[in-house]
């Protein structure tokens, strides 16, 4: 079964591998105490992971991208 998605921006295709979930976090010294009271700063991120034509693996975010064909259907053909 494969899946093509394209990126919305750059309007590039990929083969859809499989979906993650990113997460971060990142501390610097704080400027008065330094690593005894270091600021933090930590999120979240939403991304796939894709091929391109080329075979390279990329990481696209999760709202920049657009599925496009699976199994050679258009989505709304399966609704």
């Amino acid at each position: 079964m494969a899946i093509f998605i394209k990126n919305i921006d750059t309007s590039e295709k990929y083969i859809l591998l499989g979906s993650g979930y990113g997460m971060f976090q990142s501390k610097k010294p704080n400027w008065f105490l330094g690593n005894l009271l270091a600021d933090t700063e930590n999120g979240d991120a939403k991304v796939v992971c894709a091929c391109d034509k080329h075979g390279k693996i990329v990481w696209l975010h999760a709202d920049k991208i657009q599925v496009v064909e699976v199994d050679g259907k258009s989505p709304s053909e399966y609704f």
